[in-house]
C-alpha cells in the first residue's frame, strides 16, 4: 500500500492484493486510502480497482516471421521487481541493433527472440517468486520475515 501525489486530487492510492481476481478490496485499504473508516464498496465509489496478470507460462518465442512481441506482450510479470518497463525497453533497443546489424528482418528476430528469452522469463519467474513471498497469508508470513531476516545477515539474498 503507498500514497502518491496526484494533480487535481489530494492523494492517488496504490496496493496489492493476492486474492483471485474479481476479488474485494481488504476492507483497511478504503480507511487507509480515505483516512476516515472503511466504508461498504457501494459507498465507495472514488476507489477503482485494475487486477494484475502474468503470463503463468511462457511464450515457447517472442517472434512468428517477421512478427516480434516486446515488452508485456512478450512477458508480462508482477511489478513485485519493478523491471517491466526497463525490459520493454530493453528490447527494444536489443530489436533495432539486431535489425541494423543483419540483412533479413527474420534473422533479426530470431537474435533478438535467442538473447532476450531467457532473461526475461528469469525475471519473470523471480517477480512471481517475490510475489508470492511478499503476499504470503499471515500464519506464515512470521516464518517468511525470519528467512528474510537470516538471508539479509548472511548478506545474499534469496536465488
Amino acid at each position: 500500500m503507498g500514497g502518491f501525489p496526484h494533480v487535481g486530487a489530494a492523494r492517488a492510492w496504490a496496493g496489492m492484493n493476492a486474492t483471485v481476481p474479481g476479488g474485494r478490496w481488504p476492507s483497511t485499504v478504503p480507511s487507509t486510502a480515505s483516512g476516515t473508516r472503511a466504508r461498504p464498496r457501494s459507498e465507495d465509489a472514488g476507489a477503482r480497482r485494475n487486477d494484475l496478470y502474468d503470463l503463468a507460462a511462457p511464450l515457447p518465442s517472442y517472434v512468428s516471421g517477421r512478427v516480434a512481441l516486446i515488452g508485456d506482450a512478450a512477458h508480462a510479470m508482477t511489478p513485485d521487481l519493478g523491471r517491466g518497463a526497463c525490459e520493454a525497453l530493453v528490447d527494444g533497443v536489443t530489436v533495432a541493433r539486431e535489425l541494423t546489424g543483419r540483412a533479413r528482418v527474420e534473422d533479426a528476430l530470431a537474435a533478438y527472440d535467442a538473447s532476450r528469452r531467457r532473461p526475461t522469463r528469469r525475471l519473470a519467474r523471480a517477480a512471481r517468486i517475490m510475489n508470492r513471498a511478499v503476499h504470503t497469508p499471515r500464519h506464515i508470513a512470521p516464518v517468511r520475515n525470519s528467512a528474510m531476516r537470516l538471508f539479509l545477515a548472511v548478506g545474499r539474498p534469496p536465488a
